[in-house]
């Protein structure tokens, strides 16, 4: 954090509250969040996340800083399994599923993303203009090839740029040659004078286009370059000497850039290095004003019965009681506890029965073992079903298993089972493909 905080100071970004978490052991990241939303000197929240305590909360959050017109800006660590291991071994985090993570950002409009640096250049952007939206960028640069390929790099993810026309373009046409002010707008294309003394009068058209939403400013290495930054920064400024539109500063030379930067810190106007973080910053925030809100659930009319009682995770007798109420078909399934009951039920069901573990401990029964193929009828005799422990499920103090089994009646197509909780000896005879395959599984586990 300190890190990122002495560069954001650095290229002219402050901030209110600086809070490190820790592991998240008593107070967890959605109280300091709820805090700042509260915060009158907090406009932009940006967080770097290895690991969320509390999902509900985590949403409860976003939705409130949505409503209070405050953006979030999240970079999250755990994107592969190389990130997950390191944020486990820095702060004990489950990092989770980022895809899952993902999909609740961009349903709650917080914003993702993959570097602390496009983060905080963001940040510095939306904090001067709250409540804008980016749709359209132009390009303004001294650099014919950083143009081109800011133009690529923005086109390629999406973002598009401002087409000008009307009184913008005649107003070009007075300071380039043709072609050189189509956006890209090369400042080496200029008729005349300085590069200094046009970016001036560039900024001001460019700022007065209705077609263009935010401007990036690639600056390469040049002639008098302090002066041209100070040219830039009277253009973009209204009659207040605030920024009249979102612009990203680029300062791409290296020593011989120092000048213009002290110029930028001068006026606490922000700016990056890296034409890549500039790129992310706008491509996050076209992404975010390109959100659209879902309306709040509404149960249709003959919609069925409100099952809210149900909660978490449901066997599968719980699931198929649940879509039952709800019109969708399912098979006829029991419940059996013992043995005995299994055979009645069987016999009920009729032949072929698939039989089922139910445990609170197995999710995936086909993968544990906890299915088995019941071709035909057992021996009369219901203790000819052996009741068997598997790893994982809970038994009684006796040994007994204390897990229910589920009777399930279909029409079997292919062996369903690995190891099972419990199976039949069936009677010999005549036997179809279908029964040889439940009867072959049924053998194979016994």
């Amino acid at each position: 954090m300190a890190t990122v905080f002495d560069r954001a100071m650095a290229v002219g970004v402050g901030f209110s509250h600086c809070i490190s978490v820790g592991n998240q052991a008593d107070l967890e990241l959605a109280d300091f969040v709820d805090h700042l939303i509260d915060d009158p000197y907090t406009g932009v929240i940006c967080s770097y996340v290895e690991g969320i305590k509390d999902p509900a909360r985590f949403v409860a959050a976003a939705r409130r800083a949505r409503a209070a017109g405050k953006p979030w800006l999240v970079v999250k660590a755990g994107r592969t399994e190389a990130g997950t291991q390191a944020a486990f071994s820095h702060t004990a985090s489950i990092a989770g599923s980022h895809a899952v993570f993902a999909a609740i950002c961009r349903e709650e409009q917080v914003t993702l993303l993959e570097d602390p640096g496009a983060m905080i250049t963001l940040a510095a952007a939306m904090v001067r203009h709250p409540g804008v939206a980016v749709r359209k960028v132009a390009i303004l640069t001294t650099s014919c090839g950083g143009g081109a390929l800011a133009a690529d790099a923005l086109a390629a993810r999406g973002v598009g740029l401002a087409r000008f026309a009307g009184e913008t373009a005649a107003r070009f046409d007075a300071f380039y040659s043709a072609g050189q002010a189509q956006n890209p707008i090369d400042l080496g294309g200029r008729k005349f004078d300085e590069a200094a003394n046009v970016s001036k009068a560039s900024a001001q058209i460019l700022c007065d286009d209705a077609g263009t939403d935010a401007l990036l400013l690639p600056i390469s290495t040049a002639p008098m370059l302090p002066r041209l930054a100070e040219e830039l920064v009277a253009g973009m400024a209204d009659a207040h000497g605030h920024e009249r539109k979102p612009a990203f500063y680029v300062m791409q030379p290296g020593k011989a850039g120092d000048g213009a930067r002290a110029l930028l810190s001068k006026y606490a106007v922000p700016y990056t290095d890296f034409t890549g973080e500039a790129i992310d910053a706008l491509v996050a925030w076209h992404a975010r004003s390109s959100w659209v809100g879902r309306d709040a659930a509404l149960r249709p009319p003959g919609a069925g019965p409100a099952a809210n009682a149900l909660r978490g995770v449901l066997d599968e007798s719980a699931a198929k009681t649940l879509l039952a109420a709800y019109g969708v078909p399912v098979n006829n399934a029991r419940l059996a506890s013992d043995a005995q009951a299994a055979a009645r039920i069987a016999a009920d069901l009729g032949f072929p029965v698939v039989m089922k573990i139910v445990s609170p401990d197995i999710v995936h029964k086909s993968d544990s073992g906890g299915v088995a193929i019941l071709a035909r009828r057992w021996r009369s005799t219901p203790w000819s079903m052996r009741s068997c422990a598997f790893p994982g499920s809970h038994t009684t103090s006796a040994g007994a298993i204390s897990n229910w089994m589920s009777i399930h009646c279909w029409s079997v197509r292919a062996p369903v089972a690995r190891s099972m909780r419990a199976c039949a000896v069936n009677e010999p005879g005549p036997m179809n493909a279908t029964q040889q395959l439940g009867e072959q599984t049924c053998k194979r586990y016994w």
